[in-house]
């Protein structure tokens, strides 16, 4: 690591906290932008999102296992400094009263088997906060996050090596995966101190990355094996794979028995790294006009175009990686992220309407347009993750700030690395950080 003179590192703190202190209040457009997610979401991995955008934006995230001192399992005596998730509640019960008796997922999700466990989280969470109040919910909250994980672990066809499918009907691996199961299988691992559970969720990421991996970029390729292929880079496909993989490194960085902890410290790292690879491998095909990345990154210009979904996300999980562990500071094009969360928030936030623009159709990633924000034209993944990465900043801003104020650590942009260490350099961080 490059060690700057104290005066150049007091110079670029103050230029730092300038431009900071000139940013504009995007909160109430955020605030607009959740609006939206709410009344758009209707599909199962839709409203798993919106769950997540709830636990890490409400009640200032004490249940998340981003918060500073969450430490899992959670708590089950009464305790008036953890949220009572009434927005949650209100949410999942609307989701579990159209759910068949004899069901075995959360949700029904049109042959998807990762996707109904996008909400098993939320469903756990709830579970807990039921206990926390001493009330009988109104579904065992506990009893339908087992069938899914049963469902998962039990019927869902996996591949010689272990891999759980993305579909119901056939092997198949979806980059959108990492984002849906792993979290759930680290989650229920943490809460019952369950190493093998917590493995299981490292390995399912360790084989989708083993398939899906692009050796050349290190992104991830969208969908591969099983009877039908997308094997584009895709932007939004990255951002599920690296998003997911930060859930799982810092729902282990969470777990309160120190034993089990120990065990874990190997898997988070090569979260980490391969976190990492995914964000370099993504940015380096941002665009210097938009300030955005292309739908897909291996296609020609006249055939993509560049969107916000993907970009949004790899940014928000940038923002997360650098505040658990610093040293990726120097590492992630942090510089590039920022200009284009700037230009996320300056040019496809409606600050009337909260609705996110310039986005790919969640439900056709091969669309030759974008969505435009509009009415009927609107994605719920873009406006969670456009929510996420604001949410993400701010976290990640307080501690640039403290962290230059009290220990020499810069936010210059100019420091970081267009490239990441390979796996056979050996030169991956040491130095860990709770996030602060």
């Amino acid at each position: 690591m490059i060690f700057l003179p104290l005066y150049t590192c007091i110079f670029f703190s103050i230029i730092y906290q300038l431009n900071a202190s000139h940013e504009p209040d995007y909160q109430p457009t955020i605030d607009l932008a959740y609006e939206v997610l709410g009344r758009i979401s209707n599909h199962s991995w839709e409203y798993g999102t919106y769950a997540e955008v709830m636990v890490q934006l409400e009640g200032d995230s004490e249940l998340s296992v981003f918060a500073p001192n969450v430490s899992l399992p959670l708590p089950i005596t009464p305790n008036p400094k953890l949220w009572q998730p009434k927005p949650l509640f209100k949410l999942v019960d609307s989701i579990l009263a159209k759910r068949l008796s004899n069901a075995t997922t959360i949700i029904e999700a049109d042959g998807a088997a990762a996707d109904p466990a996008s909400l098993g989280v939320p469903l756990l969470v709830l579970d807990n906060a039921s206990k926390r109040a001493s009330k009988k919910p109104k579904y065992d909250y506990l009893k339908i996050a087992q069938e899914q994980y049963d469902h998962l672990i039990n019927k869902v066809p996996k591949d010689t090596n272990g891999a759980i499918s993305q579909r119901e009907s056939e092997v198949q691996y979806w980059s959108d995966f990492l984002h849906m199961v792993p979290p759930f299988l680290a989650y229920v691992g943490a809460i019952n101190s369950n190493f093998a559970i917590l493995e299981n969720s490292y390995l399912q990421c360790k084989y989708y990355r083993d398939v899906l991996r692009d050796g050349d970029t290190g992104t991830f390729r969208h969908i591969l094996k099983g009877s039908f292929n997308d094997t584009g880079l895709w932007s939004t496909g990255n951002g599920w794979a690296a998003a997911g993989m930060m859930r799982v490194r810092q729902t282990m960085e969470a777990v309160s028995n120190q034993e089990l902890k120990g065990k874990l410290t190997k898997m988070q790292t090569d979260l980490e790294t391969w976190i990492a690879e995914i964000i370099v491998g993504s940015y380096k095909f941002q665009s210097s006009e938009s300030r955005l990345l292309p739908n897909y990154y291996d296609k020609k210009a006249e055939d993509t175009y560049d969107e916000v979904s993907g970009t949004a996300l790899l940014a928000a999980t940038a923002y997360r990686l650098v505040n658990l562990n610093h040293e990726f500071k120097s590492i992630l094009p942090m510089h590039k992220i920022e200009e284009a969360r700037k230009t996320i928030l300056e040019k496809h936030l409606d600050p009337k309407t909260g609705s996110v623009s310039t986005v790919v159709d969640p439900l056709d990633w091969n669309a030759k347009a974008p969505y435009d924000g509009s009415p009927g034209k609107q994605s719920p993944e873009a406006q969670a993750f456009v929510i996420l990465m604001h949410t993400a900043w701010k976290v990640y801003d307080s501690s640039s700030k403290s962290s230059s104020n009290s220990d020499g650590y810069t936010s210059n942009p100019g420091s970081e690395s267009d490239s990441y260490p390979t796996e056979e350099s050996n030169s991956y961080p040491t130095r860990r950080y709770r996030r602060v």
